[in-house]
């Protein structure tokens, strides 16, 4: 696998003089040698429209073991192709069978680096009606990264769902609270209801990482905060700005 100081290096070192052909990187790419295999995965990276381009030929000639991390090169890939991000969004929506659901979650980083307007409709379809809870979790996350206010119903009804089991899932409840504290409007029924969900379900909210991320992030929620109607709202760009450090997404102020 690439991983992210590998690839920031290979960022730097960014010269595409260097970088094999598409057909040799397609070679690569299919290879049953895992140091040849990744050295392609590296050098697609780099390789601007043919890279990209090998790398979505290969996503069908590969074992389904390797697909995952041929779609994780492709977040990172420099070719931005409008359709590779059109196959991302297939792959979301419609991949099933052994192996989806960890296609799917790295599709969903995938298209949320590469086309973040694009990723929310997907994102909230998936939130809304997918049958998988660990689906409907990763699009959460990627929502507090890059989403809107249009799955505000989804992810309350998500973060319910989650405080009533606890201790199984402390990053789903902080990224659904995440995503929430940027998006239901301060002083408004929703947050006081919001406010009141979280302070009920207080003895599930886990007492050494989700206390301490709230007292940093939004302290007034906790249950000597003050009266809901009054609690304050956290700052939502700090939150989204979390949300996508979290996700390995580049900060923007303007995101």
């Amino acid at each position: 696998m690439v991983d992210d100081a590998r690839l920031e290096r290979l960022r730097r070192e960014h010269r595409p003089e260097l970088y094999p052909s598409r057909t040799d990187l397609l070679e690569s790419l299919t290879s049953r040698s895992e140091p040849r295999f990744e050295a392609g995965m590296e050098a697609a990276i780099r390789a601007g429209t043919d890279g990209e381009r090998a790398l979505v030929e290969a996503l069908d000639q590969v074992a389904r073991t390797r697909r995952p991390q041929i779609v994780y090169a492709l977040r990172e890939a420099r070719g931005r192709l409008g359709s590779t991000d059109a196959l991302l969004q297939r792959l979301v929506q419609q991949e099933s069978g052994p192996g989806s659901v960890e296609l799917r979650v790295m599709a969903m980083g995938a298209l949320a680096a590469r086309a973040p307007v694009d990723a929310v409709p997907v994102l909230v379809r998936v939130l809304r009606s997918d049958p998988i809870g660990e689906l409907k979790d990763s699009a959460l996350r990627y929502l507090a990264a890059v989403g809107d206010e249009s799955a505000i119903r989804e992810g309350r009804h998500r973060l319910l769902t989650q405080l009533r089991r606890p201790s199984r899932d402390v990053e789903g409840r902080i990224t659904a609270l995440a995503y929430l504290g940027q998006h239901v409007p301060p002083a408004t029924t929703e947050m006081t209801d919001l406010v009141r969900s979280v302070r009920r379900h207080w003895r599930s909210v886990h007492p050494l990482l989700e206390r301490p991320w709230l007292a940093r992030h939004w302290p007034g929620i906790a249950p000597d905060g003050p009266p809901p109607p009054e609690v304050p709202g956290p700052d939502a760009q700090a939150l989204r700005n979390w949300a996508r450090s979290t996700m390995l997404l580049p900060n923007r102020t303007d995101a």
